[in-house]
This record gives C-alpha cells, sequence and structure tokens, in this order.
C-alpha cells in the first residue's frame, strides 16, 4: 500500500507541472510588391526554421493598419495577392502570418507608390567637346525611390528638334552616339511624356563644340639672362583662330601677363621680380571670347632667372660720404623715399573671395537679385549656367557639373543674370573648363559676385584647404610637391589610401599635360571627403 500510495504522489506530482511548448520560427521569403496604377501586387512564400515551405496558412495584408487582402499559401509556400488602393502616392503594406501551435509568428513591411510614380531623368553628356568628334550621350532613368526603370521608351531632341529614340536596358540605362556637330552650343533634352504608370519627365543639358586653337611659347633670346635683365617671351598663335584671342602667361602655375592678341602673336616682356630666381616654368594660355574655341595651353618653356644684382659698392666703400650726405639731407629737410620692397607674388588662395552678397541689388526690386560670374584669377566674366536653388531641394554633388533643379538662367556679355521674385535661398553656377560652385544667399534680393576657379586650379586650393585643417602653411605649387607635403596630414591622422590616392590625383592633374576633367574633379572631392575624416573635421 505505501508503494501504491508512493506512485500516486509522484504522478499528481507530475502533473502539476506547466507545460512549456517552444514554436519554430517562421519567415517570409521573396517578398515582392508591384503597382500598376491602383492596383497593388504582392508576391512571396512562407517557409519554417529549415526553409521548408508552409502550406496551407493564412496570410493578412494590411495598408495603413486596415486589412486590405488575405490569402492563403499553396503547397509550395507560396502565396499570392491583388487588390486596389484608392488615392495616391507612398504607401507601406504589412505582410502578416499569425502564426500556428508550431510556428512562430512573423512580419514584414514593404513600401510602395500607388498611381502614377514621379520619374527623374538623367542625361550624360561632356560638357565640351572638340569639333570632327562624335559626342557620347548617356541616359537613365529612375522612379522616386531611385529604383532603375528598364524598358523605357525616351526621346532625345538636339536644339528643340527630334534627333532619335532610346529605351532603358534592365539597369534602367541607355546609350547613344551622335554624329559630329558644328561648332557653338548645342541644347540636348531628354524627355519622357509618361504613361499610367509614370509621370512625365524631362531634363536638358547643354554642350559646347569647339574648334580646337594652338599656341606656341618660346623665349625671344637664347642667350642666359644676366641679373636685373627682363624677361621677354614670343608667343605664336595657329593658323585657325578667331579675330581676338587673350593670351596669359604664367610662371609656376600662377598668371603674371596677359593681353588681348590681334594676329598671329606678340611678346611679353616680364620684370624679373615678378618672379623668384632660380629655374621658372612659363606657359601661355590661349582663350578666346567668341564661343565655339576651345583653349590651347604651350608647352613648357623654363628660364633660370637670376638673382638681382647686389648694391653698388660704391656705396659700401664710401660710409663717410653716406653719413655726409644723410647729415645734409636733415639740414635741408630732405627725406629719402625709402626703397620699396617688392610685391609678394600672388598665389592662388590669394585672389577674391569665391563669393560676395550685396544686401542692396544694382538696380530693380527689393526681391530682384543679381549674379554676376568672374574668372577667380583674373576676374573677366564668364559665359556660365545660373541655377537658384529650391530651398528643399538637394544640395548639389561637389564637383559635378550636371545641372540642378531649379530657376536657370545663362549670363549675358557681362556674365551677369537677373531673378526676380523669391526663387530660393541658394545660388549655384558652372562655366566650361571650371569648377562649379554653390552658395547660400542670406537674402532674397541684392547683389550676388561668383568667382568660378578653373578645374586644376580648384584641385590646388582643394589640397590647401585639406593642409589648412592640418596647420600646415599652403603649398607653394611649383616649388614643392603634394607628396612632399602629405606628411603634415599623415601626421594628423589622414588615412593613408584615400590620401596617397588624391595626392597622386592632384600630382597628375596640376603637373600632367593634360588638363583635368569633371571626373577627376567629383573624385578629388570624395577623396577629399575621406582625408577630412580622418583629420576629425566634417566633410
Amino acid at each position: 500500500m505505501l508503494a501504491a500510495f508512493a506512485l500516486v504522489s509522484i504522478g499528481a506530482t507530475a502533473a502539476a507541472q506547466p507545460t512549456i511548448q517552444v514554436r519554430a520560427r517562421a519567415f517570409l521569403d521573396g517578398l515582392q510588391a508591384s503597382t500598376r496604377g491602383g492596383v497593388v501586387l504582392v508576391e512571396g512564400a512562407l517557409r519554417d526554421n529549415l526553409g521548408a515551405p508552409v502550406t496551407g496558412e493564412a496570410v493578412v495584408i494590411r495598408a495603413e493598419g486596415q486589412v486590405v487582402d488575405e490569402t492563403t499559401t499553396g503547397t509550395d509556400g507560396r502565396f499570392r495577392a491583388q487588390f486596389a488602393l484608392a488615392g495616391s502616392g507612398e504607401r507601406t503594406l504589412e505582410v502578416h502570418f499569425k502564426g500556428s501551435l508550431l510556428l512562430a509568428d512573423a512580419r514584414a513591411r514593404l513600401p510602395i507608390t500607388v498611381g502614377r510614380n514621379a520619374l527623374r531623368l538623367r542625361l550624360d553628356v561632356p560638357d565640351e567637346v572638340t569639333v570632327g568628334k562624335a559626342v557620347s550621350v548617356g541616359a537613365a532613368a529612375y522612379d522616386s525611390r531611385d529604383v532603375p526603370v528598364p524598358s523605357l521608351a525616351l526621346n532625345l531632341d538636339l536644339d528643340g528638334a527630334p534627333l532619335r529614340s532610346l529605351r532603358t536596358d534592365r539597369s534602367g540605362r541607355a546609350e547613344a552616339r551622335l554624329s559630329p556637330l558644328d561648332p557653338g552650343v548645342h541644347t540636348l533634352r531628354l524627355h519622357f511624356a509618361g504613361n499610367a504608370r509614370f509621370t512625365a519627365a524631362e531634363v536638358t543639358r547643354e554642350i559646347e563644340v569647339a574648334r580646337p586653337m594652338a599656341v606656341a611659347l618660346a623665349p625671344a633670346s637664347t642667350a642666359p639672362l644676366a641679373p636685373g635683365d627682363p624677361i621677354v617671351l614670343d608667343v605664336a598663335l595657329g593658323p585657325d583662330r578667331p579675330a581676338t584671342v587673350r593670351v596669359t602667361i604664367t610662371a609656376e602655375g600662377r598668371p603674371i601677363d596677359d593681353t588681348a592678341v590681334i594676329g598671329q602673336g606678340t611678346r611679353f616682356v616680364i620684370d624679373p621680380d615678378d618672379v623668384e630666381p632660380g629655374p621658372v616654368r612659363f606657359r601661355a594660355l590661349a582663350h578666346a571670347e567668341a564661343v565655339g574655341w576651345k583653349d590651347a595651353l604651350s608647352d613648357v618653356v623654363t628660364m633660370d632667372v637670376p638673382s638681382p644684382p647686389p648694391p653698388s659698392p660704391w656705396w659700401i666703400r664710401a660710409p663717410a660720404l653716406l653719413a655726409a650726405f644723410s647729415l645734409l639731407g636733415v639740414l635741408v629737410r630732405i627725406r629719402r623715399r625709402p626703397e620699396a620692397a617688392p610685391p609678394a607674388p600672388p598665389a592662388v588662395e590669394a585672389g577674391p573671395p569665391p563669393f560676395t552678397f550685396v544686401s542692396a541689388p544694382r538696380n530693380g526690386g527689393a526681391d530682384q537679385l543679381v549674379v554676376e560670374i568672374r574668372d577667380g584669377l583674373d576676374g573677366r566674366a564668364l559665359a556660365a549656367t545660373v541655377v537658384r536653388l529650391p530651398s528643399l531641394s538637394p544640395p548639389p554633388r561637389p564637383g559635378d557639373s550636371a545641372v540642378p533643379e531649379g530657376q536657370r538662367a545663362a549670363t549675358d556679355g557681362e556674365g551677369r543674370v537677373i531673378f526676380d521674385g523669391d526663387g530660393g535661398d541658394r545660388v549655384w553656377a558652372h562655366a566650361p573648363g571650371y569648377a562649379p560652385s554653390c552658395h547660400p544667399l542670406p537674402r532674397t534680393g541684392g547683389r550676388a559676385v561668383l568667382h568660378l576657379l578653373p578645374v586644376r586650379a580648384r584641385m590646388q586650393t582643394l589640397y590647401a584647404e585639406l593642409l589648412g585643417d592640418a596647420g600646415r602653411p599652403p603649398l607653394r605649387f611649383g616649388k614643392e610637391t603634394p607628396r612632399e607635403a602629405a606628411g603634415a596630414l599623415t601626421d594628423r591622422g589622414a588615412p593613408g589610401r584615400p590620401l596617397d590616392a588624391l595626392t597622386a590625383l592632384v600630382e597628375r592633374a596640376c603637373f600632367g599635360s593634360g588638363e583635368p576633367g569633371e571626373a577627376e574633379l567629383i573624385e578629388a572631392f570624395e577623396l577629399a571627403q575621406a582625408v577630412r575624416r580622418g583629420l576629425g573635421h566634417a566633410g
């Protein structure tokens, strides 16, 4: 009897313990949501923790908390639901499996766009093309979520006339190659008429087709320079050129003299005090004010500039006579004019500020904005594209010359555009061969002056800005290389790989034979951002 009592007690104790049930994990696999107008299609599969399909289970779909459809998984675990949603715009769907006796519940969210989706087009063309060469055109289409849109029919116009039709591939891109264009500025327009899925969209780009010029630089004499002798350089222009050409002479990359040339050439006479003694590298840059001509750069001419002559020994050998003249000057109240110190050679960084703003406009009302675009090296007016950006528009990518959305205008012959009304809080400008620039506007109306730097000069200042972040004096291009100054950035924590790549890019752009382009400038800005993060500065 005691044994029986013990067995009953044990059975009663076991029955009193709570039951613990562990359910396996379930997950929603391969979810996809597509829309056509207001009709939504959701597809996917329900699987257990081993990846096996789960059949015969209910899957509920909600939109903004309301159940819009309920479906059941098939033998392969897949489900498919199609339903309609009213209105248009961005929505979020919730796909929910409630769980079962053996499986835990599973949820997932899917963003969708109901109604017609906004379409964003991109047109990639070079800013400048040499006459006689074909033009490569790249097009791309993206929806409002930056997802590429495949198999989309696009139209390309040239100067207002239909040119050809394009169709995007699986990556949302299309390419075309245009026959050589006539010299001048042409406008390419990529547009989409709109359909049941996407709204109409368009984008335009300007491309300048320029004829090449030729310029040659040579010393007027092969004899070595004597101390104090002027530096005489001859410039010769090629036969294919416009009526007037502006020629600029640079020494070690900085401009020291320029003039307008009418004819086959001219001669420059340079004061030796304008350059540092020693080997000096001179180059000539030919620029045409007329549209449709490509700038030309001469080969490097290196000349040894001697140090200035020492003071006359006559003053050293006659201190007594010098004292007598000094006394005579005091007696007759004659003061000798102090000898003027030679001016410090200007650098790219010492040029005008990149952006100035005057609250009162030159002409017009209080809401009129006058924008002037000028060269950051010589101050001349530039033919440029100017855009006034809306307040909520994203900032343009540094170095990218793709024209952003906004109030757009082209400068007149004086490098000026006028905007009326409150059209935005930033102004963006770009000229062919120059780095684009974007600056905030402190007021609605006024007069703004933007100084743009050539791409090569902007890459010089970009490297100088990094050196300033590291507490190092600006780099003197021509006297030392970026590679020699990179140690100061390394000591401050700059990451090695982007710093080495940036240094090599700047040296190749500033000392190589070819002119740097937009791609090199964008890459330089991205590498500089990575270096700044290592230095502890925001990009």
